[in-house]
């Protein structure tokens, strides 16, 4: 989250998406580039549930963002982590996992990624940029059903996790045959795993008698 600058929501749809977004677009824009030559942003933090007041739900996050402009070049640096335990309701009790896709309890989360620009003029910028993701859960607590709850004693030696490697290129030339040209292209891959569970899902029975006379 420190790698954002400001997330924006435009309402109902429009002519570059059309009505495949008949509902908004979230706009997500990432950090620019510091016009100083290096420019440091450090941030630390933890949070934790007062109901039980235990280390038991405590978060701790730590981020470092380097970023700056030589000359034409520009670049930026992001690494941090995060580090979560359990989550509690209001009466105290532990929040089980969601048992189908896992959640964030008991999660350590790790980000890395790096900007590197050329401005060749005014009108004129490349950038290339490069991240890399991962989550790994380590837990003992497994949702039992009937009633919804949380409970211990989950040996499992393959915990849920998600890894996710993006690379990207953009090109942008206000000044494009007349026109304002953005080309931008990607590639993402990503893994994830998920808890074992239950499933139940209702087979529809039939009952049927053969009679001959």
């Amino acid at each position: 989250m420190e790698g954002i600058e400001r997330v924006e929501v435009i309402y109902g749809a429009n002519a570059i998406y059309g009505s495949g977004a008949p509902g908004g677009i979230i706009n997500i824009i990432t950090k620019s580039y510091s016009s100083e030559r290096a420019s440091f942003e450090s941030s630390i933090g933890t949070s934790f549930s007062t109901n039980p007041l235990s280390h038991e739900s405590q978060t701790w996050n730590a981020q470092e963002t380097v970023s700056g402009s030589i000359e034409k070049w520009r670049y930026l640096v992001s690494i941090g982590a995060e580090l979560r335990n359990n989550r509690f309701d209001a009466k105290g009790d532990m929040i089980a996992p969601e048992p189908a896709q896992t959640s964030r309890n008991d999660t350590d989360s790790y980000d890395a990624s790096i900007k590197l620009g050329y401005q060749f003029d005014e009108k004129r910028f490349f950038e290339a940029g490069f991240q890399l993701f991962e989550e790994q859960q380590d837990t003992d607590v497994v949702v039992q059903l009937n009633p919804y709850r949380a409970e211990s004693g989950l040996i499992l030696d393959d915990q849920p996790r998600s890894k996710r490697k993006q690379a990207t290129l953009r090109y942008d030339d206000k000044d494009f045959l007349g026109q304002d040209l953005s080309v931008q292209a990607y590639y993402r891959q990503r893994e994830m795993s998920f808890f074992p569970f239950e499933l139940r899902v209702p087979v529809p029975l039939v009952n049927q008698s053969n009679s001959k006379a």
